[in-house]
């Protein structure tokens, strides 16, 4: 019975999406085509909204959406001298409240949906930047263990009331979440190819990577589970409970 909901659910109709956009940095000027291509379906109308820019949406703007995305970004969820954080914070609660808008975070948009529903979020444990592919042990979700891109220096330490774990990575306790059946968010990066990932994101982070080019050959090397979780995620959106099918 739960696959053939999901079934349902994945051919719904065509779905009115919000990005809530955290990324300023121009080379990812086509932030919302990458999620559109990984989580959308055809038909499905995306809006964006430049939180960098204090564009959030309003109570109006929330009654007329089915589903809401907050994606990643090079800022930190914890950052409040960002004049633009409270406003997301504020932005993701309203959303988390509704039961009729899917809320889906990605990355930092995992740790600020965390963070704005009374959850924590801090350093990775040891200190040290995560960069690869991990294997992500889910509970409930998708299923089994997921191989996904992570890049992160930070993670949810402490879930929110009333939020379940669905998944736990090397990086991340906290991998997955689910609070109900509104509000699904994950660390890794399941929009991103390994070849994006390596061109975008890996010359921002060797930095901080202890041997950066031994990262970025693994990660080109990675056999990732992207297609499994992309799967999953688009029928989150389409109104599917976040463990259905596990």
């Amino acid at each position: 019975a739960a696959l053939a909901a999901r079934a349902d659910c994945e051919n719904a109709a065509p779905r009115r999406v919000a990005v809530l956009n955290c990324e300023d940095a121009v080379k990812w000027a086509d932030h919302v085509d990458v999620l559109r291509c990984a989580y959308g379906s055809p038909g499905d109308a995306w809006t964006e909204y430049r939180c960098y820019d204090g564009e959030f949406p309003s109570d109006g703007d929330l009654d007329a959406l089915d589903a809401v995305v907050c994606p990643g970004s090079r800022h930190s969820a914890n950052d409040d001298a960002l004049p633009w954080v409270a406003g997301l914070l504020d932005a993701l609660r309203r959303a988390a409240a509704r039961t009729d808008v899917r809320l889906l975070g990605i990355c930092f948009g995992h740790q600020a949906v965390a963070r704005a529903l009374g959850g924590a979020v801090g350093a990775n444990p040891g200190g040290g930047f995560r960069y690869g592919a991990e294997a992500v042990a889910c509970r409930g979700w998708a299923g089994g263990t997921l191989v996904l891109l992570e890049s992160h220096g930070e993670c949810v330490t402490a879930l929110p009331a009333g939020a379940a774990c669905l998944g736990s990575s090397p990086g991340a306790a906290h991998e997955i979440i689910a609070v109900g059946d509104g509000v699904l968010t994950l660390q890794a990066h399941q929009e991103f190819t390994p070849a994006l990932m390596n061109a975008r994101v890996w010359p921002a982070v060797a930095p901080r990577l202890a041997d950066a080019d031994a990262a970025r050959r693994a990660v080109a090397a990675a056999d990732v589970d992207n297609a499994a979780a992309r799967r999953e995620i688009r029928a989150f959106l389409a109104g599917a409970a976040p463990a259905a099918g596990a």
